[in-house]
């Protein structure tokens, strides 16, 4: 599937967008997990990760549990020519983690 990086890139590095994603590391998580710890509405953050999990970089499934897709987020860091912005964006998110 074709998408377009810069939209994949502005969910991913929202800065409540990233505090939710970043629930995941430690395994799968329901949206309402997820929204409370970003201050969200359920509804809300599950729409604004709608593109991302159509371009497979997460899954979500019958019970809205999402779970990252690692080899797809890495795409992000090998084939994007915007490296610098990766980056910017990856130690935003490493921001909220610490």
């Amino acid at each position: 599937m074709d998408y377009d990086m810069d939209k994949v890139r502005d969910v991913l590095f929202d800065a409540q967008v990233s505090l939710a994603l970043s629930e995941l590391e430690t395994g799968p998580k329901s949206i309402k997990h997820m929204a409370n710890v970003s201050d969200m509405d359920p509804g809300v953050l599950a729409e604004r990760l709608k593109y991302v999990v159509e371009c497979g970089f997460l899954q979500c499934d019958d019970d809205n549990m999402y779970t990252a897709n690692p080899e797809k987020l890495e795409e992000i860091l090998s084939s994007d020519g915007q490296f610098d912005s990766v980056v910017d964006g990856i130690t935003e998110m490493d921001s909220y983690l610490n």
